[in-house]
Formats: C-alpha cells, sequence, structure tokens
C-alpha cells in the first residue's frame, strides 16, 4: 500500500500549504535525530515526514500525488461506530495524551519559546479545530491539547510545573511575543466540549425512549 502522506503529517486531504508547514514543523520538532539522540524509531519517522513534505508543501508535485492516490472509502451508516462506541474511544485517546507533559502533547524541547509553543499549537488548531466540532474524539483530544498549551504559553504556570517536576527554569517571556489570548488564537474557546456532552445526552434520550416509548410510538 502506498503511503499515506497526508496521515505522516496528521492532516486532512483539505490542508493548506499553511497548515503543511505548521504541521512539519511541530513533527520536524517532535522526532528531529537532535531531540531523539539514538532513537531509531524517532530518524525513521522524520524521515517519513520529510518525504511527505517534500511532495505536499511543492504544488506541483502535491497535484501530481492527488491524482494517483484515493483516500480510503467512507463508511456507511452502518458500518459507523454508535455513538457510545465513538465516545468510548475519544475518551481511550484522551487518556493516551493525558497520560504525557505538556511539552510532549505540544510536541516541543524544554527549551522552546513562547513563539514556538505558539507556533506548534496553532498546528494542532488546524488539524483537530474543524473536526473538534463534529468528531468528539478530536474534541477531547483538542481540549487536552488546548490545556497543554494554556500551561506553556504562560510563564508563571509554565514556572511552577517545571519547578514541581524537576525541570529547568523555562526562558523568560521575550518583549516582541504575541500577547494574544488563547480565544482569539483557536477561534474555538470551550465549544470542544459541547460535542462529547452532546452525544452521550442523545444515547441516553434514545435509551429512555426504546424503555420508555410515548403513547404515540405504542
Amino acid at each position: 500500500m502506498p503511503e499515506d502522506y497526508y496521515r505522516t503529517l496528521e492532516l486532512p486531504r483539505s490542508a493548506s500549504l499553511r497548515d503543511i508547514k505548521h504541521a512539519y514543523r511541530r513533527l520536524a520538532r517532535k522526532y528531529h535525530p537532535d531531540f531523539n539522540p539514538g532513537d531509531q524509531s524517532a530518524e525513521d519517522r522524520m524521515e517519513e515526514v520529510n518525504r511527505a513534505y517534500e511532495v505536499l508543501s511543492d504544488k506541483n508535485k502535491r497535484q501530481e500525488y492527488d491524482r494517483y492516490s484515493r483516500p480510503a472509502p467512507r463508511q456507511t451508516e452502518h458500518e459507523r461506530p454508535r455513538p457510545s462506541q465513538t465516545f468510548e474511544d475519544a475518551a481511550r485517546r484522551a487518556a493516551e495524551l493525558e497520560r504525557l507533559s505538556p511539552y510532549e502533547i505540544l510536541g516541543v524541547s524544554l527549551a522552546a519559546s513562547y513563539r514556538d509553543v505558539r507556533d506548534a499549537f496553532a498546528g494542532f488548531v488546524h488539524t483537530y479545530g474543524e473536526a473538534a466540532l463534529t468528531d468528539p474524539a478530536a474534541a477531547l483530544a483538542y481540549q487536552t491539547i488546548k490545556d497543554a498549551y494554556n500551561l506553556l504559553s504562560n510563564y508563571e504556570r509554565r514556572r511552577r510545573y517545571n519547578a514541581g517536576h524537576d525541570l529547568p527554569e523555562p526562558p523568560l517571556p521575550e518583549d516582541e511575543e504575541d500577547e494574544r489570548p488563547l480565544d482569539a488564537l483557536d477561534g474555538l474557546g470551550d465549544l470542544a466540549w459541547v460535542i462529547p456532552v452532546a452525544v452521550v445526552v442523545i444515547f441516553v434520550l434514545v435509551g429512555l425512549l426504546a424503555l420508555f416509548p410515548p403513547y404515540w410510538l405504542r
């Protein structure tokens, strides 16, 4: 099976060139051999990321790739998982992220500047932002990523976290750093939490209707 360059960069096929550049920078910080000395799996992953970026960042190469590659067929309504299964999968994926440090979640180093942190989060916004509005799994994962950004983008919160985990002092904020609030950056606020909650409510209502159908359905 040919390599899926979009999946390698963790992007949808509709990703813009800006999305591709953000994703590449984020993954490069995560898998670059300089940050993972002696880790062969990270080195192999970096090679995959480089191949994908070389193709998708070039307009002509990307058009050629898109012409001869096709996404996997969409699932039919019958094949799609029930809401309860989707929510369980979302919870499992969110739990996996919660076991990581905020640095690992965003894929940045301990010495990352606040601009690096913001750029890394911006890459996740483009990857998860739209999906978080309709996919419970993406919504829960996005909230965990957003919490990591909230912590690392603020000097005092980051300093307290590092001190509590025996990590070195974070870099001081630079005067030219962008002080925009998070909501201005992601444009989603806490809306992502609405989706998984709505899924649970709908599932409960369907179950109640099945157990106690109203008279007009009997």
